[in-house]
């Protein structure tokens, strides 16, 4: 693989993870709007995506710490033990300017325990039998997914799906030591006579728990607990956990008429303009405003965030919703069609919906500073060392969350790094024959793409084109595979196929490359897969990255990136080392 290609690969995941920053930045300024509509008191709860000396950002809010009170796993503690993917609850003052100020803040992990099995090959933990999912965006203390082993005490912290699945956003190494391990799930199997009763695949006795009575009252098939204990073996070996403290889980809510935000997913199917999340029940109505994606994402498990207002019978009526739609993809060509009218715009055959909730920007200045920066780090006749500080500086900020490994507001705040959004474009300011990066989303039908970003791109090579997407499906007969309903052969040959890690994209900044290709081409061959190995890697529903050329409308696709875990590498020594 040329270098050159390598440089269009990683355009293609910057191209990504900017449109992830540019449509979260646009929700969190139409978040900040809502929220400086309410001045008073209210309750976030959602994960802390930012921290500061003295505020944490929640939900798109910074709240001011100082006078808050921290608990912490039942404990008082600090702002410093607050952490970057914690689920936290925060009550607090809202003020008309936007601002917040915290009076109490709530830490409790989702899950502690040992570990019963890793399944990197899945991105999955099996702990206490509860399976864990390793998020894109997991953010991990201290420890990485491929040292960890069963065996191994660890806390979570993330959001139950409707499988009753923990979809992880932090994870970190517990006290070794620990002998008493907890947990938050869905009672099933409710067995009153034998005081026991399941969360997924744990059995829990709660026979010598405080105060059975009262627990033998909360305990409905359905309900959500709370509870911490220790692990035993029963008498025909099974392994359960016998419970010392049962409770309900109920969120922190603030008083009727209130504001409340929360996100989570949604965990019982739309009835009358009604769903669940987290135990909750959420209204929908006319005057509720999407501040992205629709109605239509809103099904059994779509991920959401609500900004509402407490009613008395402790429902919440929503008046901004944020839906996380599944299947993103991403898309960098040539306009072929515009349709005003309908509001429409065409590329690569495919037609994407615009709305008003869809971002359109023209290109900021970080792109020309970016180019220059990459042709000098990586130039095709010979490139310079990248200086790891200044990398690590420029582009690692552990401090701060970021849009898929690309910090939004570092981009702003570093010098060399800054972006001015120009969100004042419209559709009709677009011609066609122009480039553009668009991200969009599929309908639950399939048919309907809707974008939710748009941004005009100044190229030379206007007939290169970039795909990220998931594999709609896999004709292993004709070595073939359809992604966004284009059908690419593999059979010929004429495709290079290679693997990367998702933490390698922070990896090439730190790879020495001789002037010589030849230890960049000794790399590249190394990470190379053939046509059978790719197809005994993947299945319909991953995701992949494609680069082609469209020549009059016929695409040629020169190169498929596949993103996973490689065993090659599991050696981090024995990678810097090639």
């Amino acid at each position: 693989m040329k270098l050159n290609a390598k440089k269009k690969l990683l355009a293609v995941a910057i191209m990504g993870s900017l449109a992830g920053c540019a449509a979260d930045d646009a929700s969190k300024e139409q978040t900040g709007a809502a929220v400086r509509q309410h001045n008073g008191s209210g309750v976030s709860v959602g994960t802390v995506t930012r921290k500061r000396e003295r505020s944490v950002t929640v939900n798109g809010v910074e709240f001011d710490l100082e006078s808050a009170d921290i608990n912490v796993n039942g404990n008082n503690g600090s702002q410093n033990d607050l952490e970057l993917g914690q689920v936290v609850s925060i009550r607090a003052d809202y003020y008309s300017d936007g601002t917040a100020t915290a009076s109490m803040v709530v830490y409790e992990g989702s899950l502690l325990g040992p570990i019963d099995s890793v399944e990197a090959n899945s991105n999955s933990l099996i702990i206490m039998g509860q399976r864990v999912i390793i998020q894109k965006d997991t953010q991990f203390d201290d420890v990485e997914l491929r040292s960890l082993v069963a065996g191994q005490i660890v806390e979570v912290s993330g959001v139950v799906n409707a499988k009753g699945q923990l979809e992880a956003s932090y994870l970190a190494l517990a006290e070794q030591s620990s002998s008493e391990f907890g947990l938050v799930g869905t009672v099933s199997l409710h067995d009153s006579s034998a005081m026991t009763f399941r969360i997924n695949d744990l059995t829990i006795n709660y026979s010598q728990a405080s105060d059975i009575y009262s627990v033998q009252e909360l305990l409905t098939d359905g309900a959500i607990v709370d509870l911490y204990g220790s692990l035993i073996d029963d008498e025909g070996g099974e392994r359960l956990l016998r419970a010392i403290e049962v409770e309900l889980d109920e969120t922190m809510m603030p008083e009727n008429g209130n504001l409340v935000e929360i996100a989570g997913f949604i965990s019982s199917a739309i009835n009358n303009g009604r769903f669940e999340l987290a135990g909750l029940k959420v209204i929908i109505d006319d005057a509720t405003t999407f501040e992205f994606g629709d109605s239509s994402l809103l099904g059994l498990d779509a991920h959401v965030e609500v900004e509402g207002i407490v009613n008395s019978d402790g429902t919440i009526t929503a008046k901004y919703l944020f839906v996380e739609p599944e299947n993103e993809m991403d898309i960098m060509a040539v306009i072929e069609a515009i349709d005003l009218e309908n509001s429409t715009i065409t590329l690569m055959g495919r037609t994407f919906s615009v709305n008003a909730n869809t971002l359109i920007t023209d290109e900021g200045e970080y792109y020309d500073d970016y180019d220059d920066e990459w042709e000098d780090e990586f130039d095709d006749e010979g490139a310079d060392e990248c200086d790891e500080e200044d990398c690590d500086e420029e582009f690692d900020d552990e401090e701060e969350a970021n849009c898929e490994e690309w910090d939004c507001d570092e981009m702003d705040e570093e010098e060399g790094m800054e972006y001015e959004w120009d969100v004042s474009l419209s559709l009709s300011e677009l011609k066609v024959g122009e480039y553009v990066a668009v991200s969009a989303y599929p309908s639950s039908s399939g048919e309907k793409l809707t974008a939710t970003y748009l941004e005009r791109i100044q190229i030379d090579a206007s007939e290169e084109v970039f795909i990220g997407a998931t594999i709609d499906s896999i004709d292993l007969t004709n070595k073939s595979i359809t992604v966004m309903g284009k059908n690419i052969h593999l059979a010929q040959g004429d495709v290079t196929i290679f693997h990367f890690e998702e933490e390698e994209w922070e990896d090439e900044w730190e790879i020495d490359i001789d002037e010589e290709m030849d230890e960049d081409e000794e790399m590249n061959e190394e990470s190379e897969l053939t046509v059978e190995n790719f197809f005994n890697r993947v299945s319909a529903g991953d995701f992949i990255y494609l680069i082609g050329t469209n020549e009059g409308g016929t695409v040629t696709w020169q190169v498929i990136e596949l993103e996973g875990e490689d065993d090659e590498y599991e050696d981090d020594d024995e990678y810097e080392d090639e």
